[in-house]
Order: C-alpha cells, then structure tokens, then sequence
C-alpha cells in the first residue's frame, strides 16, 4: 500500500476533549495483488493516546492533552495492510497548541 494521507494530524489546543477526531487513514494499492481484498488498517503505536476506528480508519484523542505538563506533540504509527498481507507504516504526528 501507498500511503496518500500525510504525516501530520489535526493540531488541537490543550484540553481539547478526548474523543476529538485528529486523523483519517487513507493509502491506496495499484499493484496487481488488490484484488485479493481491500486495504485494512491498525494503530502499531501510541495506543495510550490515541484511539483508533477501525470501521472509518480515524484516530481520535483517546486523552485531553495538556500543554502545560505534557509533551507539546504526541506520535502514533498506523499500518496500511493490502489483502495479501503487505503492509506499509505512517507514522503521524498531531501537534498540541
């Protein structure tokens, strides 16, 4: 797969609510294998702070960042697996304001 979704997120100011919606997945696959089902995707890391949907591919806040006494960026990586079980990883960062 090929991601075409980029490598940040929405940025969201500090004490955004959890739940907030940060990123929509999206990749494509032009290789002859794609016939062999659709592109799936899974959160690989920053499962802590981030929550991921996997009927609609979107990473949501899984926290309320706080900017004062968190970091000022979080990172998650998603994998992009095609129907014959290549994948490719993104890792995204959202910023927090």
């Amino acid at each position: 797969p090929v991601w075409t979704s980029g490598t940040t997120g929405t940025s969201v100011t500090e004490n955004t609510a959890a739940g907030a919606l940060v990123y929509t997945a999206a990749a494509t696959d032009n290789t002859a294998d794609v016939t062999s089902g659709p592109i799936t995707y899974s959160l690989v890391a920053g499962d802590t702070e981030f929550d991921f949907n996997a009927s609609n591919n979107q990473v949501t806040l899984a926290l309320s960042p706080d900017y004062d006494t968190g970091p000022s960026s979080y990172q998650f990586t998603l994998r992009a697996t095609d129907g014959v079980g290549n994948y490719t990883d993104r890792t995204v960062t959202v910023n927090i304001n």
